[in-house]
């Protein structure tokens, strides 16, 4: 006869995350935390750094953070939120094991009650309440459907690339209309994705059958924007915050730049090349805003 044993429990652990972050894949269209190494040192300790845990809800959590140790065990969430500790900054750095997505830096003051957000001085549109936004690297392979769009751009002032220059890209089709955001690398070169026809649709659960079955048929207009200003940093960006408020750049002989479309077309929509025809090189020609 099998007997199972009686279990008294003697004492239990509470433990509250004091930071949640949650990143958003903007050509996946959802939040994502596999492959994302993201950590959080504080500013006075720097060298104390912390690793966040991926949780089940497409999140990352932090646990043990320096000056924050004590507190976060023994109380339950309500008592421990009605009464938080001191706050304390920390500096987070994300970097994409998988290299789909540039690094990022950006300030924290934790305890945060709910997903934390940096403070943007300009809120991106389509990006979930509670996330932070993630920018594709240059180089990044996309699955057919996507619609994507790649520039060089150059800083004609300094003649250098216009590192960390943010793109808004705004893409009127047949169907709706879709914004995306890129962010220029080191080299100053920038990758803006639309995933697939879902944002494109804007609502609608179908498009009418003739145009469903003719989406590689589908033309669009497209509208960019170049935010920049020359901001310290090299492979490294600077602060998340600063990046978004750039202010906007002057395109030169903005009349001259012209969309091409690489030989190998996607299934749906096309994989395009913002190009300046002025320049022999075909980078897009920009002076800071």
């Amino acid at each position: 006869m099998l007997v199972t044993p009686a279990i008294r429990e003697l004492e239990g652990v509470l433990r509250t995350t004091p930071l949640g972050l949650r990143f958003w894949d903007p050509v996946l269209g959802r939040h994502v935390n596999d492959g994302l190494l993201v950590t959080a040192a504080a500013l006075d300790v720097p060298s104390l750094p912390r690793i966040a845990l991926p949780n089940r809800t497409g999140g990352l959590g932090f646990r043990t953070l320096p000056g924050l140790r004590d507190s976060e065990l023994g109380a339950s969430a309500s008592a421990f939120w009605s009464s938080p500790p001191v706050h304390r900054d920390y500096l987070i750095r994300m970097t994409d094991t998988q290299e789909r997505f540039l690094p990022l830096t950006f300030r924290a003051t934790a305890p945060h009650s709910g997903w934390f957000t940096p403070p943007f001085e300009n809120a991106l549109d389509s990006l979930p309440v509670g996330s932070i936004p993630l920018f594709p690297d240059a180089s990044r392979p996309l699955g057919p459907g996507a619609i994507a769009v790649r520039a060089e751009l150059w800083d004609q002032i300094a003649d250098s690339p216009a590192a960390w220059a943010f793109v808004q890209l705004r893409v009127s089709t047949q169907l709706g209309i879709a914004i995306a955001h890129g962010l220029a690398d080191h080299h100053g070169h920038v990758l803006a994705a639309f995933p697939h026809t879902e944002p494109i649709l804007h609502g609608r659960a179908t498009a009418a059958s003739t145009e469903a079955d003719n989406l590689n048929g589908l033309t669009w207009s497209l509208e960019f924007a170049i935010f920049y200003r020359r901001l310290p940093g090299g492979r490294i960006p600077p602060d998340l915050c600063e990046i978004l408020g750039q202010t906007r750049a002057t395109t030169l002989d903005p009349n001259s730049i012209e969309i091409q479309r690489d030989v190998n077309d996607l299934r749906f929509g096309s994989n395009l090349h913002l190009r300046a025809s002025s320049d022999p090189l075909g980078r897009v020609l920009i002076q800071p805003g």
